[in-house]
Formats: C-alpha cells, structure tokens, sequence
C-alpha cells in the first residue's frame, strides 16, 4: 500500500465527512423521537457512521491509486511538440534555465498544469458522500427544529418550521452543491447548473405544469376513492391551509430538485448505467420516508417507492424537473384532505383497497406521461439523464 496515498485518503475523510455526521446525528435524533425505538436508531447511526467514511475511503483510495497509475503511463506518451511549448517558455525567462528541456520535465510541467486546471473546476466532495448529504438535506431544516425543541422546549409552528427548511434548502441547492461541493458537475455557471440538474422553464412550460397537476389529481383521487369507501371519509376544509401549502413547497421543491436531480446525476459516473442509478435513487427515496419497523411501515415505504417511480418517469420522459415538481407538491399538499381521519387505514380490507386503488391510479398516470410525451411532445430540448454528465 501507498502510505502517502493512505495519508491523503484519511485527510480527504477527516476534511469533508463532519458536515456528513452533522446531518446524520440530527436525523438520527429526529428519528429517535419519532419513532420511540431509540436502541435500533443507535445501531443503524453507528453502523452509518463507520460504514459511511469507510466506504468512501476505499473509493477514494482507489480513485486516486487509478489516478497515479494513469499518470506514470502518460508520463512515456507525451506528445514531441510540448518540447516546443517548453522550450519557449525558458526562451522568455518563465521555465527551467536548462539549454535543453528533458522529457521528464516537460512532462512534469504539463501534468501540474492539468491538475491544477482540473482542481480548480472538479468536485471537492467524493461522490458517495455528496449524495449521504443530499438523502437528507430536503428536510434538514425540521430536524434542526426538531432537535432545538427537544433541547430548548421551544415550539415552532409549521409554518415557521416549512419556512426555516424552505431557506436551509435553497443554501444547500443554490449555494452548497454548486458553489463549496462543486456536485454534481464541477465548477460550473450557476445557469449551466440548473440547466443540467433539470431546473429549467422547458418550452411550452404551461404544458408542463397541466401534466404536473393532471398527474397529482390522479393520485389524489385514487386516495379518495379509498377513503370513501371505507364509509369514514368526512370533508375537512381545514386541512387545506397555509401552513400545510407552504409545508408542501419542501418536499415538492426539493426533494425533486435533490434526489431526481442532484442524487440521479452523482450516480449515474458511478454506476455507468442509467437503469441502476434511477432504480437505486427510487430505493432511497423510499427508505428515507420509513416511519417505522412494523409490516403496515414498510408497505407505505412500498408505497412510496411506487410514486417514487412516477416522479422519477416524468422527470425522465419531460427531460425537465417542472412536471414532477408541481406534480409532488400538489400530492402533498391535499393529501390529508382525501385522507380518512387522521390518515389511519383500519384492517387489512382497508389498507388493501387503499394501497390498491393507489398504485393503480399511479399506473394510470405512468400511461398518461407516455402519453403526454410520445404523442403530444411534452418534454424538454434535450435529455436530462446521460451517461456523459458528471
């Protein structure tokens, strides 16, 4: 093994992994107090906590060692005419006062200049530990209010609550990602950025957003089919408020933005596979909706991994984020109002017919984005996932 290599690797770690355990201790604390199991949450934390860095230090490491070996095997095949280059160089003071330069030299040269152009526009976060941080980011803003209750005794309202995770993304999405991580595609333009990632007004964007709230009215009705015919349903106007709408903005907004845009284009350099890198961004997108370890938690997580997998449809077919995003936020945003009461589903013939009807009416709207964009041509200028990106 390389010890100076192995160096670089536990700097890299020690450098960028807080920000990672940060979140995960926040999230870790929320999930102790919402699910009242704090002895598995303690485990599944340790286990992040050294799986996590561990991980990323054996890519890392080989990342670099791959790196190293490129460059001793460029170092026999670098092309005559940098001699020129050089040679011009020590004419006008700036390179080696040597006569002649040797190729070891030239070669030396040329590489500190490409790692340094390449240093100055790459990401400064690995991969895998870009997409820990992104699993969590769309609603780390509850958690933090979550954690200053529980250790303050403060309260905060929903709609202060949606409000301070409305600003704690937009820094991320806006500024961390693209500006410190420099992820998903290096440095570049803030509006090459949005373009990239799918966070754009596509052509015919009115027609983006009617496939958008078409596609929510399918779902919802599916829901209220459901519920009406557990004979329980009551219409309740008061679920339909400001606090609920704006709560509605983050998950709407941003878990689009990080997990079919952001999320998506980290894997899709590491996984070199399209299918793999959506197949696996639908998987944590399921698991980071668990609320509990009983048989009904991990159907709704089934559940939620089967809208994931219209989301991630539309993203896909549209080229463009608008669709899914207006899609995702009017689902959650009338959601408790085509809910039985407390959106408890009693017995198995309920969550039966609940969960059925669901994934049915979200068949449905898979058909209606086919189609939307293979009949009527609803979609983006250019494709939005490619193995070229990254």
């Amino acid at each position: 093994m390389n010890r100076q290599l192995l160096k670089k690797t536990l700097r890299h770690i020690l450098k960028r992994y807080p920000i990672v355990l940060v979140v995960m201790v926040v999230i870790g604390i929320a999930l102790v107090k919402t699910m009242g199991d704090p002895v598995r949450v303690i485990g599944l934390a340790i286990m992040g906590s050294i799986v996590g860095p561990a991980l990323t230090a054996v890519f890392y490491y080989r990342e670099q060692l791959k790196k190293k070996q490129q460059k001793n095997l460029s170092y026999a095949n670098e092309p005559a005419s940098r001699l020129l280059h050089v040679e011009q160089l020590r004419r006008e003071g700036i390179g080696p006062s040597k006569s002649s330069p040797s190729q070891e030299e030239i070669s030396t040269v040329n590489h500190q200049d490409e790692n340094r152009a390449k240093d100055n526009t790459s990401m400064k976060i690995h991969p895998w530990l870009a997409i820990m941080v992104a699993l969590g980011w769309p609603m780390i803003g509850f958690f933090l209010c979550l954690v200053v209750k529980m250790i303050f005794k403060i309260e905060l309202s929903k709609l202060v609550r949606s409000i301070i995770n409305l600003v704690i993304g937009c820094f991320g999405f806006f500024y961390l990602f693209p500006k410190i991580y420099r992820a998903p595609f290096g440095l570049v333009p803030v509006k090459e950025y949005l373009k990239r990632i799918g966070f754009y007004l596509p052509t015919g964007a009115w027609r983006h957003i009617l496939l958008g709230i078409i596609l929510a009215g399918c779902t919802l009705s599916g829901i209220l089919v459901a519920s009406l015919l557990t004979g329980r349903y009551e219409v309740n106007w008061s679920k339909i408020n400001l606090s609920q709408i704006v709560f509605s903005l983050s998950p709407g907004f941003f878990e689009e933005l990080f997990y079919r845009g952001i999320i998506v284009m980290l894997l899709l350099p590491l996984t070199k596979s399209l299918k793999k890198s959506l197949v696996l961004q639908i998987i944590l997108f399921g698991l980071a909706h668990i609320k509990g370890f009983d048989l009904f938690a991990w159907i709704d997580v089934v559940s939620v991994v089967v809208i994931a997998v219209a989301f991630t449809y539309v993203a896909y077919k549209t080229r463009a984020l608008l669709a899914g995003m207006v899609f995702h936020f009017l689902h959650d945003a009338f959601l408790f109002f085509v809910q039985v009461p407390d959106g408890v589903y009693n017995g198995l013939h309920e969550n039966v017919v609940f969960y059925g009807i669901l994934w049915l009416m979200v068949g449905a709207g898979c058909f209606i984005i086919w189609y939307a964009t293979e009949r009527l041509n609803i979609r983006g200028e250019s494709e939005l996932y490619s193995l070229g990106v990254g």
